[in-house]
Order: structure tokens, then sequence, then C-alpha cells
């Protein structure tokens, strides 16, 4: 079986972790994978890595970016690729006018956040279009299917590595947490992702004004995506308490996570995020660590009050009073009773790979 998959990303890159695991997954089980993906600086235009052929094409300008599916679709016909798997973005219809719809799979990981609802309405409406023109789709969850009105032929949810399966002894961790400059007696909190929309001024401000009173607390950000200009301003508001980190394999952010003491899954809780299922919870389940999560209905489903993290209000006083929680919570939490549980092992890539993506792939050829 020959698999394409056409994504508006760098591959392999880290900003888009399901396209690099599924990709690996199926190759690992000797399926020829191509990916057809976007071309950045220093990078070469075609290329053969770890048993997968990377095919990277140009967006260097507004009509670049426009033409890209249609570029796409053509390589991929070139190819007689046998299924066509292409992960959503606004223009992805042509493809299946280009290489059959009897092919191509669309891939639907998130609907619209805007905040305005005239926008979020029109952008999923213009999803809902795209969806129109192929013959099998997926979704995240039910939820999101329900929530776009797209009638789908499986789901195909946010996973983790297996890498991220294991575990390291007290001695390692404290000898990681000494490497990044945290102290003995800090109590250290991970946020994984972007700031685009995510209202993270309110999340600091609520660090903040508990760091008042608890000096002892960290906030690490890793991601992308946070203007040089909004530094300041983030570290004023939770009181020169934060450190950042750009994006990273999972490989180096693994040992990361296996040292903090708690991970920090906040997103606003608005309509657009109701049903965006967090990736980002997932690892820190993995990782051992308890979770303070906003209460959207996506988080829900993975956090309990008081079992494995605490769910909170999305403005400064939910999150003070959530971190207040999960402070005097800690002492009392056993690391080890997370660490590789079976919520885990349900995400792991090569599980979604078997039971989620190859019987839709078998059901198109």
């Amino acid at each position: 079986m020959n698999i394409c998959f056409i994504a508006i990303t760098p591959y392999p890159g880290y900003t888009f972790p399901e396209l690099r695991n599924a990709a690996a997954e199926l190759s690992k089980l000797g399926y020829a994978v191509i990916v057809i993906a976007t071309h950045q600086a220093n990078e070469t235009l075609q290329e053969v890595s770890e048993n997968i052929t990377i095919v990277r094409l140009p967006v260097r300008n507004r009509w670049q970016i426009e033409t890209f599916f249609w570029r796409a679709a053509r390589r991929a016909k070139k190819m007689n690729s046998d299924i066509v798997h292409v992960f959503w973005r606004f223009g992805a219809g042509i493809v299946p006018c280009v290489v059959g719809r009897q092919k191509c799979l669309l891939d639907i990981r998130t609907g619209s956040i805007a905040e305005r609802t005239w926008r979020r309405q029109f952008e999923n409406a213009l999803l809902q279009l795209d969806s129109a023109f192929f013959h099998f789709r997926s979704t995240l969850d039910e939820s999101l299917a329900k929530h776009l009105r797209i009638h789908v032929d499986g789901y195909i949810p946010e996973g983790i590595p297996q890498s991220m399966l294991t575990n390291i002894d007290r001695d390692q961790r404290q000898e990681i947490r000494k490497k990044l400059g945290w102290h003995g007696n800090e109590i250290v909190g991970i946020y994984i992702g972007t700031a685009y929309l995510r209202h993270l001024d309110q999340l600091f401000e609520g660090w903040g004004a508990t760091r008042s009173k608890n000096p002892s607390i960290r906030l690490v950000i890793i991601g992308d995506a946070i203007r040089q200009k909004q530094l300041s301003h983030f570290v004023r508001a939770a009181n020169s308490s934060l450190t950042f980190h750009p994006s990273m394999p999972p490989e180096q952010l693994w040992p990361i996570l296996m040292a903090a003491d708690f991970g920090v899954a906040y997103v606003p809780n608005t309509p657009g995020f109701s049903h965006q299922q967090s990736t980002k919870i997932l690892e820190y389940v993995a990782a051992g660590l308890p979770v303070l999560a906003t209460s959207t209905p996506a988080n829900m489903r993975f956090i309990e009050d008081g079992k494995n993290g605490w769910l909170i209000d999305d403005t400064p006083k939910g999150v003070a009073v959530g971190l207040e929680k999960m402070l005097h919570w800690l002492p009392t939490f056993r690391k080890e009773s997370l660490g590789n549980q079976s919520l885990a092992r349900e995400y792991a890539w090569p599980r979604i790979v078997q039971q989620r993506i190859l019987p839709i792939y078998r059901s198109i050829t």
C-alpha cells in the first residue's frame, strides 16, 4: 500500500506531531510512505529519510500558498498513491478533484477557534465545503464531528509517541532539574503550546497572584508564536516566574516533562475550544504529571478533580484557586500512580495506527 500524506506544514517539524507520528509508524510497518509538505530555508526539495519519501513544495508567497493543494495533488497523482491522506486547511477540496475521490481521506484535526461568532461559523462553513469533495473523512472524535455536522468514516485522535511511555528514576529526575536550573525546592509547572488566541495573560495573572504567596513556583513555557513584545508583559504578570523554550522534538521534551511537578492545559473556555482534544494532556498523563486544566468539555473527558488534576475556570481568579489546590495537594500525590497508565497507552501512536488509521485505509482500498 502506497500512502501519501499532504499537509501545509514543515516536515518533520515539531508543530504537527500527528503527521510525523502517523508517517513514522506506518513506515515501521512496511508501508511505502510519502509526505508532501512545505519547503523551508536550507531544506532539500526532495529526500528520503527513515524510509519516508519527503517532497517539499515552496510557499514563499501568497500564490504558492493558495496553490499548495493543487500542486501537491498533481505530485500525488504522478506518484500513483493508493491512498492520499489530506490534513485539512482551506482549499483541500481540490485534492480529490485531481487525484480521485475514492482514494482520498480528509483528516480534520480542528474546527475554527475564532472568537467572533460570525467568523467561526464562516470558517466552519468553508471546512464543510471542502469536506463535500471527499468520499472519506475523519475527525478527532465524535464530539468534533457533531459540532461540525460532518459525516465521518472514523476517528483519529491525538496521540503520544511510544517513546514517551518510559520512566526515569529519582536520581535521573534530580539531575535533569539541576541541568535546567530548577532549584531543589521549586515546584515546576509545564505549559506546552502556542499563545495564539489562548489568552495566556489570564493564566499568567492568576499565576502571578499565587506566586506572591508561594514564591517557590515556576512556570515553564514550551512552544512558539509568543511575540517578543509579549514576553516582558507576561513576565510581569506572572511575577517573574516564567521560563521560555522553543518547540522541541519528543526526545528532548520527555525528560523535561518527567522532571516537572505538574502540567498546565490552559485554553479559554470558548465555543471554539470546546471540542479541541488536547495533546498536551496526554503527554502530561503519560509523564505521570497531575494536570491543571480549564474546564472545557474536551479537558473534562481526561481530567477528574482530585484524582489526576484539577479543573479550573479560565479567569485569573480561577487559575489562582486551582493552583492553590494543586500546591496543597501535590505532597500527597503519588507520581507513580499515573505514569504509563492505561489512558496514556490507549493513545499511543502504534495503537492509533493499528486500530484507527489502518481500518479506514482498508475501507478505502
